[in-house]
């Protein structure tokens, strides 16, 4: 049986068992749909915008505002400390433009951070390679 947008679920013989097993596979495809929202939206057209509305409302609500973590716990505006997010673009050899977000160190990070205050050089990582004379050294750097 062929099921066009504008078909009303139950009119096409649906039933509440029926509708559980559509929840059960709308659910499985990864639309958080329940056997209540298929009583309340029966046509696929009203089913697609309620979800389409949910979806929207959802990542509305997960989105994180930019900048908000760096300057956690402070008052300080950061569209306003320009200075502060210029030395950050000068470190990462970017504009200010090109940066989209920063954000704050892990629990892990500031240890390392910490420490390295006091023992320089204690986490940093330094491999040594003979390179062959036949590699030309311009080339490789540019590489």
């Amino acid at each position: 049986m062929r099921v066009g947008i504008h078909d009303h679920f139950f009119y096409q013989g649906g039933d509440s068992f029926t509708a559980m097993r559509l929840v059960s596979a709308a659910n499985s495809s990864g639309f958080p749909v329940t056997v209540a929202d298929v009583f309340r939206y029966p046509k696929l057209e009203e089913m697609a915008a309620y979800l389409d509305e949910q979806t929207a409302l959802h990542q509305e609500a997960n989105e994180i505002p930019r900048f908000s973590l760096w300057k956690q716990g402070t008052d300080t505006d950061l569209q306003c400390d320009k200075p502060q997010l210029q030395r950050v673009a000068d470190l990462c050899k970017t504009s200010i433009e090109d940066i989209e977000d920063v954000y704050p160190c892990t629990p892990l990070q500031e240890g390392l951070m910490a420490i390295t205050t006091q023992q320089p050089g204690a986490y940093i990582g330094r491999w040594v390679f003979r390179i062959h004379k036949t590699v030309e050294i311009v080339a490789f750097k540019e590489a």
